[in-house]
């Protein structure tokens, strides 16, 4: 059994989530492309709009600062309150 599997009978299971591609828009103007993760039936303002995180995870970024310099990252936590706008990308 593969370590990220909880062991049988744990009582933790899994949600199947699906990667969206999305760009965020910082208050500081700093631009952020990636990946959310949600659930199949949710879009991503669904998904922001949940009242028990204050961060969104975000994977694949790539992370563009005020001053124009770029940074690929694998995984960045974003402030939810730091979100000027964000909207799927196609």
């Amino acid at each position: 059994m593969p370590a990220s599997d909880p062991p049988r009978g744990s009582g933790q299971f899994r949600l199947r989530r699906e990667p969206r591609r999305v760009i965020v828009r910082l208050m500081d103007g700093a631009q952020v492309d990636g990946f959310i993760h949600v659930p199949p039936t949710d879009r991503p303002l669904d998904f922001l709009n949940q009242q028990d995180q204050d961060f969104i995870a975000m994977t694949d970024v790539r992370l563009t600062e005020p001053d124009d310099s770029v940074k690929d990252l694998p995984f960045l936590a974003v402030s939810k309150g730091q979100i000027a706008r964000l909207y799927e990308a196609k």
